[in-house]
């Protein structure tokens, strides 16, 4: 985040957006929100807001409760930064007087949980938007930087996702990426912006943090996305369920899926429309 404010000094920002997940599973999310208040960027919510706000709740779904890194986050938040994401919106509608309108969501309209990949066909993203009437849709939540039009059954979109400051999973790590609009009444004009970055510092704060034994083998596959700026979580549930079912979710477990090679192995535990993505997929 600092990279990036400091990569942004150098142009004529007026304002800035962060489309969700301010909050996750590293050790700086309070930090993340001082900033960010105190440059006055708008902010919404995301999956990982959500994570912690209904953790432990009514609202917590069955499929979430045995969630371990709520647990963790929400001793880094504390009170006063929980109660501040639960005034957040879960969408923006940006209305300047010399551009088009602009509508924000972190994953899909009512959905903070699915997201729009470069890869999605045009046909499933128009029931999702067709209520939509702003024609410039800023998402967020895949981690993946996007620019895509699309013009189907006479409605037309222009999905921008500006990827991931923190967490990129286009395998490129430490290399934060964001976007900068500038729009008209002609549409937005996206430029993408990748900086570099010491993460050291998050490593070392990892350390300290104990997230692996607060959240065992999830906290040592999160580690893992920082490090390398691929997916682990998914694919290590994926391959526990697939070949140790009876088995309880262990450290032990997580280091001898680590020993698997990525390419030719942990991969085949990704949905296939994600692996092609991560086959084909170029930073625009």
């Amino acid at each position: 985040l600092e990279a990036v404010l400091a990569d942004m000094s150098q142009f004529d920002i007026e304002v800035t957006i962060v489309a969700g997940d301010s909050v996750n599973s590293a050790p700086f999310s309070a930090q993340v929100l001082e900033r960010l208040v105190a440059v006055g960027a708008h902010i919404m919510r995301g999956n990982h807001e959500f994570y912690a706000l209904d953790h432990d709740t009514p609202r917590q779904p069955e499929e979430r409760k045995h969630f371990t890194t709520p647990i963790w986050l929400k001793r880094h938040l504390g009170k006063k930064w929980l109660n501040f994401i639960a005034t957040l919106p879960d969408t923006l509608t940006l209305h300047y007087p010399d551009a088009t309108s602009v509508r924000v969501f972190h994953g899909i309209p009512n959905n903070h949980f699915k997201g729009i990949y470069p890869t999605t066909p045009p046909d499933d993203i128009y029931p999702i938007f067709e209520p939509i009437p702003e024609e410039t849709v800023i998402l967020a939540h895949t981690h993946l930087a996007m620019s895509r039009h699309i013009a189907i059954h006479g409605r037309k979109w222009h999905l921008i996702n500006g990827g991931s400051v923190g967490l990129p999973l286009d395998g490129v790590p430490s290399r934060a990426s964001y976007v900068i609009l500038e729009g008209s009444y002609a549409g937005w004009t996206p430029t993408f912006r990748r900086v570099m970055y010491d993460n050291s510092p998050l490593f070392e704060a990892f350390e300290h943090s104990q997230i692996i034994p607060i959240c065992g083998a999830t906290g040592r596959m999160i580690i893992e996305e920082f490090r390398h700026g691929r997916p682990y979580i998914y694919p290590y549930h994926v391959w526990m369920r697939t070949h140790h079912p009876n088995k309880p979710d262990s450290l032990d477990l997580a280091n001898t899926f680590l020993e698997l090679d990525y390419q030719s192995e942990i991969l085949n535990y990704i949905p296939q429309y994600y692996r092609d993505l991560l086959a084909t997929y170029q930073t625009p």
